[in-house]
């Protein structure tokens, strides 16, 4: 049994390293936020409420710059039936661009650094059957996020931030586009409970950030 988490969200931003704890309470309502129909960057959605020109004569290429430096809260509110559950219920991101935290009904249930792979989260213990559930993706700002890695050993023609970060090199200019570092949710994500036994990669649970691997 699955249920699509696609369709309508709600995205706003907060400078850089703002706690969102407001968000997670449960009486928090998203007024104001913009709507986003997932799956799309956050560029996509930004257009489509006219507040990014996008693909114009004579633009410049510093004009879209805050976009990159901020960070991005996507929220979903969503009903699940009272006999959604079984001996797994997992919710499966087939794409998180790319620094993020992810919480269900206001729990941290683990998070990405790597927009090219699918991360599967166990999530039966913090999901309301028959209730009211709400979904909050906090994406980190892509260049601020790797600001004070270890940048030892490491040599770029252009910067480093690109080598950095789990995520499409295109994003930061190539020779056939510009600078467009996006973020969001760029694939579906699907809430899938499964009665009987299966194989699966589960996204471990830490209480502290794991190491970067070198």
């Amino acid at each position: 049994m699955g249920i699509e988490l696609n369709g309508e969200w709600k995205v706003t931003y907060f400078p850089f390293g703002t706690g969102i704890r407001k968000v997670l309470e449960k009486s928090f309502v998203p007024e104001g936020w913009l709507s986003a129909q997932i799956p799309e960057d956050i560029h996509v959605t930004l257009r489509r409420a006219g507040l990014l020109r996008g693909h114009t004569y004579n633009k410049e290429p510093e004009e879209e710059r805050w976009v990159e430096e901020c960070d991005w809260i996507y929220y979903r509110a969503f009903m699940v039936p009272p006999d959604f559950g079984g001996n797994k219920t997992e919710l499966i991101c087939d794409g998180l661009d790319t620094f993020c935290d992810l919480y269900l009904n206001g729990v941290w249930i683990g998070g990405g650094e790597n927009m090219h792979r699918r991360y599967v989260f166990s999530v039966k213990d913090e999901l309301l059957p028959g209730k009211r559930n709400v979904l909050v993706i906090h994406f980190r700002s892509p260049i601020r996020a790797v600001e004070k890695m270890e940048q030892k050993g490491i040599f770029s023609i252009t910067t480093s931030e690109r080598i950095l970060a789990r995520k499409a090199q295109m994003n930061y200019s190539w020779d056939f586009c510009g600078r467009t570092v996006t973020t969001g949710i760029w694939k579906g994500i699907t809430l899938v409970s499964k009665s009987e036994a299966s194989l699966s990669c589960i996204q471990k649970k830490f209480t502290g950030r794991q190491k970067r691997r070198r």
